[in-house]
């Protein structure tokens, strides 16, 4: 039972930091009229840091895929209340793409978080690397629809810099596990 207060203040702290993410990317994309902040403020990968962070916060992955879910419907609510109180338009069509993309949201959420409850163990540490994964491939993928039309120099920095942050953020997960591999005290018994 103390285990379990012990992770609410936690939990809680997360749901908020999820709001604070939906909030600050609407205030990130404003209203549409400048290019790079409405790029900035419709990229996927970085909504699922948080659902991420959240499944880490659990053992069971059952709980991450929860954990992230919510998460992911949290910031993606709080992302659309701030858009309903900057341009007060809410409509049936609207309220309906929100419902479409909180149901995306909420199963990405939910994949990611079990994944990284999934990698809170010693065997599976790779799958840490799904989240800078992410920021790799939808660059990645992006540019692949670009070249078919609709390219801007503005989506292409932004998109260089998100596959150069998932390519970073790669490569400090594998230099950090092959130090902590080779580390003396990484070979002693844990009895």
């Amino acid at each position: 039972m103390i285990r379990k207060r012990a992770k609410t203040p936690r939990l809680i702290a997360l749901v908020l930091a999820a709001a604070v993410v939906g909030v600050g990317f609407q205030v990130l994309k404003g209203d549409g009229t400048d290019a790079l902040r409405y790029v900035l403020g419709n990229l996927a990968a970085p909504w699922l840091v948080v659902p991420f962070v959240g499944g880490r916060a659990v053992r069971s992955p059952a709980r991450g895929a929860l954990v992230g879910a919510v998460l992911a419907i949290v910031s993606l609510v709080a992302f659309y209340a701030a858009l309903e109180v900057r341009t007060n338009s809410l409509s049936v069509h609207v309220a309906s793409n929100y419902l479409l993309f909180c149901t995306a949201g909420a199963v990405a959420g939910a994949v990611v978080g079990c994944i990284a409850s999934l990698s809170r163990r010693s065997e599976l540490w790779w799958l840490t690397l799904c989240l800078p994964a992410l920021f790799v491939l939808e660059p990645v993928a992006a540019f692949g629809v670009a070249f078919s039309g609709g390219r801007t120099p503005t989506n292409d920095v932004v998109w260089a810099v998100e596959l150069a942050l998932g390519i970073i953020g790669v490569a400090f997960i594998c230099r950090r596990r092959s130090r902590s591999a080779r580390s003396p005290s990484s070979a002693l018994p844990l009895s």
